[in-house]
């Protein structure tokens, strides 16, 4: 059984167009993701390439050590694509090797600082873009790891680099800008943080907002008792079925169903027990109407189904089906032996027909159905 909502909109699925990138990131859109975010990331690659080649260039560095970094670098990020675009990766834990891939880096940044002579301080622009790039791609206690992990790791490289080499790699330089670095990493780290649980708790409010207002639209036409439609919404789609066949000749037909002696059941055996019979009839009439069909509750214990394309024949064909199945199964679990029946009136549009004459002629084959003794289905 499947209730229309006038709001949707069914189209066929548009062939999707060639992806000319597949053969660089593949089809697996995750891994695409993946894949993509590791040729970002490699920027630093790129901009350290680029200082090695100057600093070779103007001789601050050997020519042969300039290729060897350049090669390394080009390497590196090569092995980690190949991982990736293989499909290899997808054996861990994290598929995305995200750790993996920063932690290189900034072992590549600090072995160019340490090549890179007077040149060594462009690195640090670098080593801030990586620690960007591991707060948004890896996890709190992943981005606390690695930012301690790239202040020790330079601080070693920095200590070294001023023991071996103090003419270029002035201590006290090097300890500014050590206090530089070990001042903004963290600080980066924390508004980063911050910003991601903004992002999160974002997140979460549109999540609760989605599910708050998907609840409300079925409030607005679901009846909360029974959970079939409610009548301001089959009326809508009512109308729209009469406005087709006025237009096109679209068939369809209209049930209405009143349970038998329903408020002898009420009077007898309390409201509670009559709350279980409307539902165990909603409970048929999902089981047992087809999945175009749209059962609604149309006011007390009457009840409305709208049977697209189909003629009254045919439809009463489905409301015996419906009547058979419902007076031998059980309504109540309070009163088990209690049975329920249900009478109904059926219609389908004439020429000139509007909605209100529909229903009305409906509401007159019920009546019929009443009069002739109940328990039986009537064409009007």
């Amino acid at each position: 059984m499947h209730t229309l909502d006038p709001t949707d909109v069914h189209t066929a699925p548009d062939n999707p167009a060639p992806d000319r990138w597949h053969w660089l990131l593949g089809h697996d859109r995750k891994m695409r993701l993946y894949i993509s975010r590791t040729l970002v990331s490699g920027l630093p690659y790129i901009v350290g390439t680029i200082i090695a080649a100057y600093c070779a260039s103007v001789g601050i560095m050997s020519t042969g050590l300039a290729v060897a970094l350049v090669v390394g670098r080009a390497l590196t990020l090569l092995a980690v694509y190949l991982a990736l675009r293989s499909g290899w990766s997808q054996r861990f834990r994290d598929p995305s090797l995200a750790l993996v891939q920063i932690v290189v880096a900034l072992l590549w940044i600090a072995i160019v600082y340490a090549l890179t002579g007077p040149m060594h301080a462009a690195m640090l622009p670098l080593l801030v873009l990586s620690m960007a790039s591991a707060v948004v791609n890896l996890d709190v206690r992943q981005a606390r790891f690695i930012t301690l992990f790239a202040i020790l790791l330079m601080t070693a490289v920095m200590a070294l680099a001023s023991a071996l080499d103090p003419e270029v790699y002035v201590p006290k330089v090097q300890f500014c800008l050590w206090g530089l670095m070990a001042c903004t990493l963290p600080t980066g780290l924390l508004n980063s943080m911050q910003l991601k649980r903004l992002k999160q708790r974002l997140k979460t409010q549109r999540e609760e907002l989605k599910v708050a207002l998907t609840r409300l639209h079925d409030l607005a036409t679901h009846d909360e008792l029974t959970g079939l439609s409610n009548r301001a919404h089959v009326s809508e789609l009512l109308a729209q079925y009469v406005e087709r066949h006025r237009d096109g000749g679209e068939p369809f037909s209209i049930a209405l169903l009143d349970l038998d002696f329903f408020k002898r059941v009420n009077d007898t055996h309390g409201h509670g027990v009559g709350d279980e019979v409307l539902k165990a009839f909603a409970q048929a009439v999902r089981q047992t109407v087809r999945e175009s069909d749209v059962p609604a509750r149309w006011g007390g214990e009457e009840f409305l189904i709208l049977l697209p394309q189909t003629g009254a024949e045919n439809a009463r064909v489905v409301l015996e089906r419906l009547r058979e199945r419902f007076t031998t199964q059980q309504v109540s679990a309070s009163v088990p032996s209690l049975r329920a029946s249900f009478s109904a009136g059926l219609a389908s549009p004439s020429p000139g027909d509007t909605l209100a004459v529909m229903v009305e002629r409906a509401d007159q084959a019920l009546y019929a159905a009443k009069t002739a003794g109940r328990n039986r289905c009537c064409v009007g």
